[in-house]
């Protein structure tokens, strides 16, 4: 649901019109303020998400002077819907002088999608029975997912509205996770603060996307695809970046000016520019990373704001078939990605329906990487492991625990799956305890790019995803396994405690 002829063509429902003049940086943290404290008024905070349901019905047509435009409108009667009101008179409460729509129409506010606009209203009401009448609108009812309130800025040079902040609903995320309690993390296995991060991500990306069709034009379609912990809900707040593929498609044949650019950094160049020019403040840099075969891909690591997660972008240039361009391509486009063949693997070592390993799976790596966050032995940046390889040594754990028997899953319900994480969490910290260094692992029958002798770790998940562990240092590995070796005699610890007291 969305208008790409709009001037903000993100799937959106505006809450509220009119301006508030932000006339210095210091404003826009009291903007951002005052949503949290509508939100929190509204009472929609005891949810990581809400729905906004469409029917059949849904679909009208919204009659401007000298156009219309096809929307859809949610069914905000329904009582699963109260919260959208409730949420919308807290806001208008807050920002008493966005009442731009209460004063110009009768109905005053009126929630919808915008999904086209047309020159006249006879042509939209066309377009409004082909759909209905032809069956590709809605048959029946369907109810789409919304995480929080998004704050965006008019730029003065294209005149287009870009995304300047996002406010989840759930208000559970502080903004110093190291105080938060562990029971209180442990008791959904972090799941409201991967909800929490989602629901921040999602303006950015589709913010991400428009900028980088803006760059290539009509000619070439943009899609992103998120990869890493992002795709396996397992990206926390305060730590964890956006991992982002850059799909082009041409539309025909690729055009010169990509066909030219071989290694992409001019087109990541002309990204930079466009995000610059819109976000002031934003920070970006261009870096080249080296993966598996010798190739290199260059990297554009963006924050557009200072609070607002990194994303980082690698690029993916297909032909309008949907194969790879290039080698780069290739690598970006399967190779990069681990959450597909960890999947695979885990469904490979147990194959009952009724356990949900991957998400059991999700919790425990959440799980750790919060505790190696709050241990200071997280991030490769660092000389520490990085989300892709804890998720590989997890998966490790997880298929040699299936195999020699000592580790066993319960049957999982959405109530039993932060306990099966927890103990799936346990066992990753009993197994880890008895490494020794130098550790190699993979998940790959080619074990080619494993014997690395001169390092602590050799992490990989396949030939083509390359080494999860090649920046990790030897003090930083020695730490690691200290950290682990505490935590499983912690554990041992508490067992006890609990066996004595039975």
């Amino acid at each position: 649901l969305s208008n790409k002829t709009s001037t903000l063509p993100i799937p959106h429902i505006s809450l509220l019109h009119g301006f508030v003049e932000l006339t210095c940086g210091g404003f826009y943290d009291f903007a951002i303020q005052g949503i949290r404290d509508a939100i929190d008024s509204a009472q929609v905070t005891c949810k990581d998400e809400w729905l906004l349901r469409f029917t059949e019905s849904s679909l009208s047509v919204f009659e401007h002077r000298a156009s219309a435009t096809l929307i859809a409108r949610p069914d905000i009667d329904h009582p699963t819907m109260k919260w959208m009101m409730q949420l919308y008179k807290a806001l208008t409460n807050t920002f008493q002088q966005c009442h731009e729509q209460e004063s110009r129409f009768e109905e005053g506010w009126c929630p919808h999608v915008s999904l086209e606009t047309f020159g006249t209203s006879a042509a939209a009401r066309a377009e409004s029975s082909k759909q209905t009448e032809g069956g590709s609108w809605i048959q029946g009812e369907v109810s789409l997912p919304v995480y929080g309130v998004t704050m965006f800025e008019r730029n003065s040079a294209d005149g287009k509205f870009h995304a300047v902040a996002s406010v989840p609903f759930k208000s559970g995320s502080p903004t110093n996770i190291s105080n938060d309690l562990a029971e209180a993390l442990l008791d959904d296995a972090c799941l409201s603060l991967a909800c929490h991060f989602k629901g921040r991500s999602s303006g950015i990306l589709s913010e991400v996307q428009r900028v980088c069709q803006s760059v290539v034009g009509d000619a070439v379609r943009v899609e992103i695809s998120v990869y890493g912990s992002c795709r396996m809900d397992a990206s926390l707040p305060q730590f964890s970046d956006i991992d982002v593929v850059i799909e082009l498609t041409a539309n025909g044949g690729m055009t010169d000016s990509l066909s030219e650019d071989k290694t992409g950094t001019t087109f990541l160049g002309k990204v930079v520019n466009r995000i610059r020019s819109r976000y002031e403040n934003a920070k970006c840099r261009v870096r080249t990373a080296a993966v598996a075969g010798g190739v290199t891909l260059p990297i554009l690591t963006v924050k557009l704001w200072r609070s607002a997660p990194t994303v980082d972008l690698i690029l993916c240039k297909k032909f309008s078939d949907g194969n790879p361009v290039d080698e780069r391509s290739m690598v970006a486009m399967e190779g990069v990605d681990i959450f597909a063949l960890l999947h695979e693997e885990l469904r490979k070592a147990i194959p009952e329906k009724e356990v949900d390993i991957c998400g059991i799976f999700a919790g425990a790596l959440r799980i750790i990487k919060m505790w190696a966050f709050r241990r200071g032995v997280y991030g490769s940046s660092t000389g520490f492991l990085g989300g892709g390889a804890w998720a590989v040594l997890l998966a490790h754990t997880v298929i040699h625990g299936i195999e020699d028997s000592t580790l066993l899953l319960p049957v999982s319900s959405n109530k039993k799956l932060s306990r099966a994480s927890c103990r799936l969490a346990e066992h990753f910290f009993k197994t880890c305890s008895r490494w020794a260094l130098p550790l190699r692992f993979s998940l790959s029958s080619d074990e080619s790019n494993v014997v690395q002798p001169s390092r602590p770790f050799s992490i990989v998940a396949s030939s083509k995803a390359g080494d999860f562990g090649r920046s990790t240092t030897w003090p930083a590995a020695m730490a690691i396994l200290a950290e682990i070796k505490r935590s499983a005699s912690l554990l041992a610890s508490a067992e006890t405690i609990s066996l004595s007291s039975q």
